[in-house]
């Protein structure tokens, strides 16, 4: 709805629909850590979108696009300092890369996780 209370016309609301981009989610959870409302829900908004930018896309980079998002998903755990999910999301996507053969994500993951497993170390 608009200011007057009257329904925002269809093309209107594409334009006021603002794409997330992970870095400013990562800045504000850096910044305000994962308690603060307004930066829980910009990190809601930011996976939602995220999760239907995996499914919208092309069937045959599918994969590739939700080994992604699971890599940026666990940066943002990082960021909070949740590393035991931020762990499992690199498995997730390193289980993902291995079945569907995605080679070069297996290594970036790889060293992700010895990068992860230093760190709290």
């Amino acid at each position: 709805m608009n200011m007057e209370g009257a329904p925002i016309p269809p093309q209107e609301a594409q334009e006021e629909k603002k794409e997330i981009s992970f870095e400013h989610v990562l800045a504000e959870l850096n910044k305000n850590g994962a308690e603060h409302p307004e930066t829980l829900e910009l990190v809601v908004a930011w996976t939602i979108s995220r999760e239907e930018a995996v499914d919208a896309g092309p069937q045959e980079t599918r994969n590739q696009r939700s080994v992604l998002f699971n890599i940026d998903r666990a940066q943002l755990y990082v960021a909070i300092g949740d590393l035991d999910e931020a762990e499992n999301c690199l498995y997730d996507a390193k289980d993902q890369a291995q079945q569907e053969g995605l080679e070069d994500f297996v290594v970036q993951i790889d060293e992700k996780l010895r990068l992860l497993n230093e760190s709290s170390s």
